[in-house]
């Protein structure tokens, strides 16, 4: 199946499970994703953007080595059935403060605690904090994810200031 199907597939499993009287205050994100939109929705509630998008893109990057790296693990598990628990620890280390905080900023931007999605600015801001922190690797992955949103960015200023064009279809620029 193709990314775009299991996402898919998830969201259609995850709304049939919101019928079965679960807690209504637990709410499950989905992420619906094509060639011309990311949409992250909780619920009702659905954020789309620019920013959205291209933080979207730099996730995928960033964890385009893990799955990577977990595709590795898994064909080492095939080959050898005893294998130690300490080795996959070990090939999982650098993983262990990255995903933590790929976690903490994807709750922040939709708003899993809030109830209030960042866009635009919010989200440039949120990343440009991030970058701050002291562990070299997690500060190298928010400085990519920074590049990613920086570019919508420039491109919007860049719109503005050579063409006179504002491209913002989603409200995101700080010139309205």
């Amino acid at each position: 199946l193709s990314i775009n199907q299991q996402l898919s597939h998830a969201a259609k499993q995850g709304r049939e499970d919101d019928s079965s009287g679960r807690d209504p205050l637990k709410k499950k994100l989905f992420v619906h994703v094509d060639d011309d939109d990311v949409v992250v929705e909780s619920d009702t509630r659905h954020v789309s953007g620019l920013y959205v998008r291209a933080l979207c893109g730099g996730l995928e990057e960033t964890l385009s080595s893990y799955r990577a790296k977990v595709l590795e693990i898994e064909q080492l598990v095939l080959r050898e059935p005893s294998f130690p628990l300490s080795r996959l620890q070990h090939m999982l280390r650098e993983y262990t403060l990255i995903l933590p905080s790929l976690h903490a900023l994807v709750c922040e931007v939709t708003g899993s605690d809030t109830q209030h999605f960042l866009h635009g600015g919010e989200i440039l801001q949120l990343l440009y904090r991030s970058t701050l922190v002291g562990v070299p690797r997690v500060q190298a992955v928010f400085q990519r994810l920074l590049f990613h949103c920086n570019r919508v960015l420039f491109n919007q200023i860049s719109s503005w200031v050579v063409h006179g064009l504002l491209v913002d279809p989603f409200d995101e620029f700080f010139i309205q």
